[in-house]
């Protein structure tokens, strides 16, 4: 992370807002007292307490302090490791991506559809079984110029979502190494996921043989404003659906993330 005076931070690990502004006043302090820093490594996103020790800020020239960790692992001797970092970025900015695009891109292809295909949205003749009073979502977005919009804002948001399975795996790895390192999870590694899994397996085979059934009776059998009730099973769905991924924000927190190298 590089501050406005030109000063670099060293680290390996990506922490709270906070403890990078405490780190930066002791910085420019030159203080060598830890006890701020000491207080706040529990603000930093590890699943283990007891994987840190105190930080200790070390000044190797006067325009550059370097901030070392001492790095405890798990049968082994501790380790004094010092890192350079290559990149930094604000992770809250990739949540918003992740959130927002989706928002952006639903609204911009209504407000399109609307403006410019007003007459195929509303009030047409839907196979013989009424007049369509709701557009649906999946019939906006295969629109000529709302797919280009849907399709290049969803792909974008799309790209953000390998960052975030990388901090969930960064912030929860040291909890269960097995389990995120096999690729096969069965009952000795989680017998509850495993279980789970089973459940909703059951659940789809159900579920598909009353999709199935529903969708023959209705090419049948046609019924009045059938097409409007499908349109708003649609919004349903997609807020469910938002809903679930925007809670990332009640996990949320204000963290740091450094690409980093060895020095």
């Amino acid at each position: 992370m590089w501050s406005s005076e030109n000063r670099t931070f060293y680290t390996f690990k990506y922490c709270s807002h906070k403890l990078y502004s405490a780190i930066f006043e002791r910085s420019t302090t030159n203080s060598t007292d830890t006890t701020t820093l000491s207080a706040n490594t529990s603000e930093c996103g590890s699943s283990n307490s007891n994987e840190f020790s105190s930080p200790n800020l070390l000044a190797s020239s006067p325009d550059i302090e370097v901030i070392a960790e001492e790095f405890v692992e798990k049968d082994s001797k501790s380790k004094f490791l010092v890192y350079q970092p290559i990149l930094s970025f604000d992770f809250n900015a990739i949540y918003v991506c992740i959130v927002g695009l989706p928002v952006i891109a639903i609204v911009s292809v209504f407000c399109i559809g609307i403006a410019v295909n007003r007459k195929e949205l509303f009030n047409y003749d839907w196979n013989g079984c009424g007049t369509t009073f709701l557009p649906s979502v999946s019939r906006i977005i295969n629109l000529p110029a709302e797919r280009i919009v849907w399709n290049f804002l969803i792909l974008l948001h799309a790209s953000f979502w390998p960052l975030s399975l990388a901090q969930i795996y960064l912030k929860h790895r040291k909890k269960n190494k097995r389990g995120f390192n096999s690729s096969v999870v069965g009952e000795r590694e989680s017998p509850t996921l495993h279980s789970t899994k089973d459940c909703i397996d059951c659940t789809l085979i159900f579920a598909g043989l009353v999709i199935s059934i529903s969708f023959y009776l209705n090419l049948s059998y046609c019924t009045k404003h059938s097409y409007t009730v499908f349109a708003i099973s649609e919004y349903a769905t997609i807020v469910v659906v938002y809903g679930f991924h925007a809670n990332v924000f009640r996990d949320l927190q204000l963290c740091t993330y450094c690409f980093v190298k060895q020095s």
